[in-house]
């Protein structure tokens, strides 16, 4: 009997806080969506992607989010705003920021917002093409339950993603003193470049691939840029051990 009214008092905690969640995420509604995806034009300086939080309530209350998962490229400095700041991946990693969200009769800009800027040129001013994505999750101000999760993806002078991801082959990744690369294009060009954006390694394409000597490369994380013919970057982050 014991065992039967715990089961029956855990299932009711459980049916409660979820019940809970539920409520709270329904005071506010997402704008455009909870998924969103920015492309790159040339007129930019950088890319920003932005989701706002509209209060479906009459009163003011706080929510807490948190950077997930990403594969935005380094290279592209990437930073997430709501509307109190603006902060860099790294400072944001593992930290727990609170949001503000207005009531509904307050201005737009006084409810929730966040938004993904990320700067995908380089110090000599050249764009570094690519793609990614961040998840950031919601959470319910008194606990770490996830509310939500919202998709940011960024796409910068890529035209096929599926291309770009799956086109070129770079083993060993971490590498030691060699790479190779594998890629589908006849003539074009491939570099390495440094998290700061300096050009460390350049040549043509030749072959279908390319045996790269990596003695002069530091240890850490680099970007291979390959370019084909048409001009098309594509971007590959690798560690050098």
């Amino acid at each position: 009997m014991k065992i039967f009214l715990l089961h029956l008092t855990a299932a009711a905690f459980i049916l409660g806080l979820s019940n809970n969640l539920e409520v709270f995420a329904q005071r506010y509604s997402i704008t455009p969506s909870k998924e969103v995806t920015g492309v790159w034009s040339d007129d930019m300086e950088q890319l920003e992607i932005s989701v706002h939080f509209l209060n479906t309530t009459d009163e003011d209350f706080n929510t807490n989010w948190t950077l997930g998962q990403t594969t935005l490229p380094d290279i592209w400095q990437p930073s997430m705003c709501d509307n109190q700041i603006c902060l860099d991946f790294v400072q944001l990693f593992g930290k727990v920021k609170t949001m503000k969200i207005a009531k509904k009769t307050a201005p737009e800009y006084m409810q929730g917002l966040l938004k993904l800027a990320v700067k995908p040129k380089n110090e000599t001013g050249e764009v570094m093409s690519g793609t990614g994505f961040v998840k950031v999750m919601i959470h319910d101000v008194m606990s770490a339950n996830v509310i939500d999760t919202i998709i940011f993806t960024a796409n910068v002078g890529v035209t096929s993603v599926d291309e770009q991801q799956n086109s070129v082959e770079i083993s060993p990744n971490p590498a030691g003193d060699f790479l190779t690369v594998k890629y589908p294009y006849a003539s074009g060009s491939i570099a390495i470049i440094s998290a700061l954006g300096m050009v460390e390694f350049e040549a043509q394409l030749d072959g279908g691939y390319s045996y790269i000597n990596l003695g002069g490369i530091p240890q850490g994380a680099h970007f291979l840029q390959i370019t084909d013919a048409d001009g098309v970057k594509t971007i590959h982050k690798f560690i050098k051990h």
